[in-house]
């Protein structure tokens, strides 16, 4: 006599399993010996195991073993005849466990969770198969990735949607989506074998779902005599033999309500409709490079690096105007752009002169170990670079001239000292002064007019002395001009007073 009780086992795992469990005896079981090849396995593991309904689940009692050495592990036990089975395979007590697929051949699919399917009526040995897959390893996959995706912009009252359909027993929210970039489109990614589906969005564990117009094009109808309306109306897909990514479709709607492209309007490729970033933005950067400081006279001058090979001729650039100032305008990626000179097919490059100056603590060429290479870097972006070849500070063009202070010619704006200083030589530089000196090119404020002529005027009588306008006793005296100035006009002698 057999005693039945339907138990809901939850493992330390926290996966929840239905089964059966019975007290069995030998007239009504079978000895079952199970295989699996664990050569495609790149977890680390140490011994795998069997775990199913006939075993409540337990872990490492159904260890299996693996005498040849052959990676191909077996393990006998007894189960119930003609009884519908779960199991899967895990290793090391639940350390590792299979990922199986809804809907391959064989697997069923429980309360969201997807096990190996058993039933047997007598003594059975399973085929050997491969880790999470229903055949022997080396054959076509299985199963392929198919991507779900739900634009959820305008809905409201939920937390986290979810993907429920014929491949997850329409679990509720066993398959949770996710928005990893926060614009509110929700994704999921999982394995599932070729086949054709039905699914709808719901959330938060049906709290709500789609409510989908059975006259949209993206839908199909199915008799379902259980709904009030005789038929339910669900999305559908088919997975044939590669992955899928459905596409992103607006909640109980089939059209996407997102236009992808470059969302960045310094972009030379900035698209004003796209709603979602793609990635993929581009930016016109300007490459310049100043070569005037430089004994050579280049023919040909590129930028390279790590993403052009360093073939020195795919950032190619001109100097047009013939000012020694070589640019090019090129449309990157965003991220960084890592790049040097090189000119005339590498017959010269700036490798040795970057290296030598981020020795001495510069920070232009970045990417370096100080000894044999030095690159620069550059966040790409709308921008537009001021290099000078093989430094990081700007060519500076000579100006020839005097550059003493002290020389008389001294030029302040000189760079290049041309040997045409002259010295200064102080003095007197006015040639009416006394003590003029001819040598002199700086005038010293010395000069003075006093020491060649004479300063007193001694006691020389009056000339041209006259009398006229005799009034009474008043008269009018002329005589002689006798005032003398020396040559900037200051008096020496004048007539100071007439005696009568």
């Amino acid at each position: 006599m057999k005693k039945f009780t339907k138990l809901l086992v939850c493992s330390f795992l926290t996966l929840c399993f239905g089964m059966s469990v019975s007290a069995q005896t030998s007239a009504d079981s079978a000895t079952v010996t199970f295989q699996v090849d664990m050569n495609s396995v790149t977890t680390a593991f140490t011994t795998p195991e069997v775990n199913g309904s006939f075993n409540n689940w337990c872990g490492a009692c159904w260890a299996m073993s693996d005498p040849d050495g052959d990676n191909v592990w077996d393990v006998s036990g007894k189960v119930l005849k003609n009884t519908a089975h779960e199991f899967k395979f895990s290793a090391d007590a639940w350390g590792i466990q299979e990922s199986l697929f809804s809907g391959s051949s064989c697997t069923v699919t429980n309360f969201g969770y997807t096990n190996r399917a058993l039933n047997v009526s007598g003594d059975t040995t399973l085929g050997v198969v491969c880790w999470e897959a229903c055949d022997p390893c080396g054959g076509a996959p299985s199963a392929y990735n198919v991507t779900f995706q739900v634009d959820m912009n305008g809905v409201s009252g939920f937390t986290t949607p979810e993907v429920n359909g014929t491949f997850n027993g329409w679990c509720g929210n066993c398959w949770a989506m996710s928005d990893a970039d926060g614009d509110n489109v929700w994704d999921f990614t999982t394995l599932l074998a070729p086949g054709s589906y039905e699914y709808k969005f719901s959330a938060d564990n049906w709290s709500i779902q789609e409510s989908l117009d059975s006259n949209l094009s993206c839908v199909i109808t199915t008799i379902d005599t259980s709904l009030t309306s005789g038929y339910a109306v669900n999305r559908s897909f088919d997975v044939v033999a590669s992955d899928l990514t459905l596409d992103v479709v607006s909640w109980n709607g089939c059209a996407s309500a997102v236009v992808p492209g470059c969302t960045d309007s310094t972009a030379n490729n900035y698209n004003a409709s796209a709603t979602s970033d793609d990635g993929t933005c581009m930016y016109d950067v300007t490459l310049t490079v100043d070569l005037n400081c430089e004994s050579f006279t280049p023919v040909y001058v590129a930028a390279t690096g790590p993403s052009d090979g360093w073939s020195c001729g795919t950032y190619a650039l001109t100097d047009g105007d013939a000012n020694g100032v070589w640019e090019g305008t090129f449309s990157l990626p965003a991220g960084t752009f890592e790049y040097i000179y090189c000119a005339d097919g590498w017959a010269q490059n700036e490798t040795a002169g970057l290296i030598a100056v981020m020795q001495s603590g510069s920070t232009c060429a970045p990417v370096t170990d100080n000894t044999t290479y030095a690159n620069r870097l550059v966040t790409v972006g709308a921008l537009t670079t001021t290099d000078t070849w093989g430094t990081c500070s700007a060519c500076v063009t000579p100006i020839d001239g005097c550059t003493d202070s002290t020389a008389v010619n001294y030029a302040a704006l000189a760079t290049c000292d041309d040997g045409t200083c002259i010295a200064s030589v102080y003095g007197c530089t006015d040639a009416t002064a006394c003590n003029y000196y001819a040598g002199a090119n700086v005038d010293d404020g010395s000069c003075e007019w006093t020491s060649c002529n004479p300063t007193t005027c001694g006691a020389s009588p009056i000339t041209g002395l006259g009398v006229t306008n005799v009034v009474h006793n008043r008269v009018t005296l002329n005589f002689d001009n006798m005032n003398t100035y020396d040559a900037s006009g200051a008096q020496l002698c004048r007539v100071d007073q007439l005696r009568i």
